[in-house]
C-alpha cells in the first residue's frame, strides 16, 4: 500500500525503508521526507486519514474512502493542528484573521486580519 505525502513529515529513521530514506533530506539529527515523498507500508493509509498524505495507490484510496468535503476537513483540521492553533482561536484561524503565533505565543496574522488603524485612534480621542 502506497500514500504520497502533501506535508513534510519526520522519519523514524531506524524503522525507515532504504527508498524512503533515499527521499528524505537531513536537518540535524532530523530525517524529513518531503512533500511528494511515497510511503509504502501497510499502515500508511492512517497518514491519508490524519490529512498529511494522499492515496498513491488503488488498495490504499479504497481503505481510505472518503468523499472530497471529508478529505477537505481532515486536511484543514491537519494544518491547524500543524500551526498549534489554540482550539479558542480556531474561529479566527478559519476566517483567515489568525496564520498561527510567534515564538512569544502572540498572534502572527492572516490574510484576513482587521488590523486597527492608528489614525482612527487619534479621531475618536479628539
Amino acid at each position: 500500500m502506497q500514500a504520497e505525502t502533501i506535508r513534510e513529515l519526520e522519519i523514524y529513521e531506524p524503522l525507515a525503508p532504504a527508498e524512503l530514506t533515499a527521499q528524505c533530506e537531513r536537518r540535524g539529527k532530523a530525517l524529513w521526507a518531503p512533500i511528494g515523498s511515497i510511503i509504502d507500508d501497510p499502515d500508511c493509509w492512517r497518514l491519508v486519514m490524519m490529512g498529511v498524505a494522499v492515496p498513491y495507490d488503488d488498495e490504499c484510496r479504497d481503505k481510505t474512502a472518503q468523499t472530497p468535503e471529508q478529505v477537505a476537513a481532515t486536511q484543514h483540521a491537519a494544518r491547524r493542528l500543524s500551526a498549534g492553533i489554540d482550539p479558542a482561536d480556531f474561529a479566527r484561524y478559519d476566517a483567515g484573521e489568525l496564520a498561527g503565533y510567534d515564538k512569544n505565543g502572540a498572534d502572527i496574522p492572516g490574510p484576513n486580519a482587521v488590523v486597527a488603524d492608528a489614525d482612527d485612534d487619534d479621531e475618536e480621542e479628539e
